[in-house]
C-alpha cells in the first residue's frame, strides 16, 4: 500500500527493548513501520539486532560524515522483525541467484547499498564514473547507458545493475541481462529482478496520463526481462515504488507523481501472481522514507543514511530466511 497524501510514518524517540526475535519480516509492506532507536547492551554498546550486524562498518568506512546519525535508527514493524544480516549470511542466502537491478538512479542506490550489506566497496559515485567511463568509450549518454552497468560476485551469488530511464534502452537492457546470466558450468538457479523500470525519468515531463505513459513501459520491461529469463528458471520480482518526496519536488516530479508510479507497480505486481507467471512483490520504500526526509535527504528523492541501508536490509529480508539459529531463537 502507498501513503495517502499527508500520511505521516511516526518517529519513535523511546530505545527499541531488546527481545528475542519474533516472525521475519518477509514482505515489502512499510506502512505499519516505525522509526525506532536502536537499545544498549550492557556495555553501551547497540543491541537489538544492531550488533553483530554490517551496519557499524558501514558508518565507520562511510564518506558522507553525515552518516554516522544512522548508528542509532532502525525501522520497527509491530507483527515482524527485521533481521540485519551479516554479509557472510547474506551471501550464503542468495548462493546460485542472479539479482538483477533495473532501473534509474533509485535502484541503482538500492544496488550500491545492497553491495556493501554483503561485503562489497561499491558506493552511488563509483557507479556514475563508471557510467562515465563506458559513455566515454561508446560516445554515450553518460547517465543513461544502460551497457555501463556494474555487477558483484560473492560466492555463487551474481548482483548486476542495468540502467534504465525510458523504454528505447529496453534492448540494450536486455543485452546487458543475457550477458550477466552467462557462467560456467551450471545455470544459476534463481533469478531475482530488483526493478522500477525508470518510473520518476519515464514520465518526469509527462503532466497527465502518468499511469497510462508508465504502465505501458512497465508492461514492455517486464517482457524482455522475462524473454531473458526464459521459462526454465524460477523468477522473482521485486518492484521498487518511488521514495517519499513530501513537500519537496524535483525536477519533473511531485508527490501525485510518485503515488500514480506506485499504484502501476502495485497492479503490475499483483497481475504477474494472478498469471502464476512469477512471484512478485513490492518493495515501499515510500513509506520506509517518509519520516527520513529531515536528514536523509537533499531533493526528496535520492536517500542516504538510514533510509537506503534501510531499504536494502527489508529487501535482504524479502529474499532471505534468517539462519535457523535465529529461527530457534523465536519459539
Amino acid at each position: 500500500m502507498v501513503p495517502q497524501a499527508g500520511t505521516r510514518v511516526a518517529v519513535n524517540d523511546v530505545l527499541a527493548p531488546t527481545r528475542h526475535p519474533g516472525r521475519q519480516c518477509r514482505d515489502g509492506a512499510t506502512v505499519d513501520g516505525t522509526w525506532v532507536r536502536f537499545s544498549r547492551d550492557g556495555r553501551g554498546g547497540a543491541a537489538g539486532g544492531y550488533s553483530g550486524s554490517p551496519w557499524s562498518t558501514l558508518v565507520e568506512r562511510s564518506a558522507h560524515r553525515h552518516d554516522r546519525k544512522m548508528a542509532p535508527w532502525r525501522f520497527s514493524r509491530p507483527d515482524c522483525d527485521y533481521h540485519f544480516f551479516a554479509a557472510s549470511e547474506g551471501a550464503a542466502c542468495l548462493d546460485d541467484v542472479f539479482v538483477a537491478y533495473v532501473g534509474d538512479s533509485l535502484v541503482r542506490g538500492l544496488y550500491a547499498t545492497t553491495v556493501r550489506l554483503l561485503g562489497g566497496a561499491t558506493d552511488d559515485d563509483r557507479i556514475k564514473a563508471a557510467q562515465a567511463a563506458t559513455a566515454q568509450r561508446t560516445r554515450g549518454g553518460a547517465g543513461s547507458n544502460p551497457e555501463s552497468q556494474t555487477t558483484f560476485t560473492v560466492g555463487g551469488a551474481r548482483l548486476a545493475y542495468a540502467n534504465m530511464w525510458s523504454g528505447s534502452e529496453l534492448p540494450s537492457v536486455r543485452r546487458v541481462l543475457a550477458r550477466e546470466l552467462r557462467r560456467p558450468g551450471r545455470p544459476f538457479a534463481r533469478i531475482v529482478v530488483v526493478a522500477n523500470w525508470g518510473a520518476e525519468h519515464s514520465v518526469a515531463a509527462a503532466c497527465d496520463a502518468v499511469e497510462a505513459k508508465f504502465g505501458e513501459q512497465a508492461r514492455a520491461a517486464l517482457r524482455a526481462v522475462r524473454q531473458v529469463a526464459g521459462a526454465g528458471r524460477p523468477l522473482s520480482l521485486v518492484l521498487a515504488t518511488p521514495t517519499a518526496l513530501l513537500a519537496r519536488r524535483n525536477p519533473g516530479m511531485s508527490t501525485t507523481k510518485a503515488l500514480q508510479l506506485a499504484s502501476v507497480l502495485e497492479r503490475q505486481a499483483a497481475d504477474v501472481r494472478a498469471a502464476g507467471v512469477a512471484d512478485a512483490r513490492v518493495l515501499d520504500l515510500s513509506n520506509l522514507t517518509l519520516a527520513r526526509f529531515d536528514d536523509a535527504t537533499l531533493d526528496g528523492v535520492h536517500y542516504g543514511q538510514t533510509a537506503a541501508t534501510m531499504g536494502a536490509t527489508v529487501l535482504l529480508n524479502m529474499l532471505c530466511r534468517r539462519p535457523e539459529r535465529e529461527q530457534q531463537n523465536k519459539q
